[in-house]
């Protein structure tokens, strides 16, 4: 039973740690009913295309960031008998731009998924707001 005290009385150790039992569930609460446990769900009304991409298997595809430009054309052509799933083109963008983030590269993959702004569309893409430019400067 917790008694009042006055007001420069000292707590003792059992009215601190009340109080702090308190407020630890008091932020649970607080967290229970602000947080978005569904990070599909959102106010928007409709979300992006690739809001999440499943990161897994990304080793099976990582061998096609090796290949050159026209290599990973060919390998990405959606005319293709059986082309890729655009999943599996958004996880090899996401390795593009966390890897070597190759201008060409990137704006192959992106014109292939259709895509104009990446932060929106695929903010797992991470990578600096620029690519690594390979394009010579000069005939040297």
């Amino acid at each position: 039973m917790v008694t009042k005290k006055q007001d420069n009385a000292e707590p003792s150790q059992e009215e601190i740690k009340e109080a702090e039992k308190q407020g630890v569930l008091d932020r649970v609460r607080e967290n229970a009913t602000t947080q978005n446990i569904d990070p599909l769900k959102s106010e928007d009304p409709e979300p992006a295309r690739f809001a999440q991409v499943n990161l897994d298997g990304t080793n099976q595809l990582e061998p096609l960031t090796d290949l050159g430009l026209e290599g990973l054309e060919a390998a990405i052509d959606p005319k293709k008998d059986d082309p890729l799933p655009e999943e599996s083109i958004a996880k090899l963008l996401i390795l593009e731009r966390n890897g070597k983030n190759r201008t060409d590269f990137v704006k192959l993959l992106m014109d292939r998924l259709k895509i104009k702004d990446i932060r929106k569309e695929l903010p797992q893409a991470g990578g600096p707001d620029y690519t690594n430019d390979v394009s010579a400067v000069s005939k040297l």
